[in-house]
C-alpha cells in the first residue's frame, strides 16, 4: 500500500513538473504572470511629459487608467482620452486610440503631447509609485505617480 501511494505521488510530481516545462509562457495580457507589478485597475496622475512638470491640483488634470480587459480611460488634459493596451514583460503599446471632441482654453497643448507619447510609447518602467513610459531606445516619454500620491 505504501508502495502504491509513493508510486502515485511519483508521478503527480513527474506530471507537475512537465505542465511547468511545457505550458508555455504566460498569456501576453496576464502580465501578474511575468512578474510585473499590477498596474492593471489602477490610475495613474501625470506628473511629467517630455521632460515638463505638469501643473497639480487643476481642474483636468492628466491622468490613465488601465483596465483589466486591456483598455485604458483617462484624461488628456482637455478631454477624456480611451482605446487599447498591450503588455508584455517591459513592452507596452497602445492603440485605438480616441477622445471626446471639446475645446479647452487651456490643457490642449498637454492633451497634443499626451495623445503622442501613448502613440510612441513602446516600454514601461514600474518602481514602486511611479510608472514611466518610454520610447524604443529607452527614452522617458512620460512619468506618473499612482493616483492619491501626487
Amino acid at each position: 500500500m505504501l508502495r502504491w501511494h509513493l508510486g502515485l505521488i511519483a508521478v503527480l510530481v513527474v506530471l507537475g513538473l512537465a505542465g511547468c516545462v511545457c505550458g508555455g509562457g504566460p498569456a501576453r495580457s496576464d502580465i501578474s504572470q511575468l512578474g510585473v507589478p499590477a498596474f492593471q485597475g489602477s490610475s495613474w496622475t501625470l506628473i511629467e511629459l517630455e521632460g515638463t512638470k505638469i501643473p497639480q491640483g487643476t481642474e483636468r488634470v492628466p491622468y490613465i487608467q488601465f483596465n483589466d480587459d486591456e483598455e485604458f480611460v483617462g484624461m488628456a488634459g482637455c478631454n477624456r482620452m480611451f482605446g487599447k493596451y498591450w503588455v508584455d514583460a517591459a513592452s507596452i503599446s497602445f492603440s485605438d486610440i480616441g477622445t471626446t471632441k471639446m475645446f479647452c482654453p487651456a490643457g490642449m497643448d498637454i492633451e497634443g503631447k499626451m495623445l503622442e507619447v501613448l502613440d510612441s510609447a513602446a516600454q514601461f518602467k514600474l518602481v514602486a509609485d511611479t510608472l514611466e513610459l518610454l520610447d524604443d531606445s529607452s527614452g522617458q516619454l512620460a512619468r506618473f505617480v499612482a493616483a492619491g500620491l501626487e
